[in-house]
């Protein structure tokens, strides 16, 4: 019965790699062309504009943010990073500079105001 059992997720294994690979030459014939990465790019950056919106609404509806210990622990990178990875490796690829080599810390949030 295990053997079985192996040999039927060994078979799905498959089934799924081959998926991949079709998946991915789907992926790569669509991106080809730049126009069609601009305007995807746009349509995530307009998604995820509503997302981070609401993000920093909750943000200013939470009172308990002026709390000491809040204060003292608040980091807008950190909290930007914490509600919504999507718009931070947005930020980071967008402002990308050949001559830095770090991301940390208030860099970030500063980077994301500035572009």
């Amino acid at each position: 019965m295990l053997l079985k059992r192996i040999h039927d997720l060994e078979d799905l294994n498959q089934q799924l790699l081959s998926e991949n690979v079709v998946l991915k030459q789907q992926l790569n014939e669509t991106f080809a062309d730049q126009q069609v990465r601009i305007r995807t790019v746009t349509e995530i950056a307009k998604r995820e504009r509503g997302n981070l919106y609401n993000d920093v609404i909750s943000l200013i509806e939470n009172h308990e943010r002026f709390g000491l210990d809040s204060l003292l622990e608040y980091s807008p990178s950190k909290w930007l990073a914490e509600r919504n990875p999507v718009i931070v490796r947005f930020i980071e690829i967008l402002t990308h500079n050949e001559n830095e080599h770090q991301n940390k810390g208030e860099k970030l949030f500063k980077r994301a105001r500035s572009s």
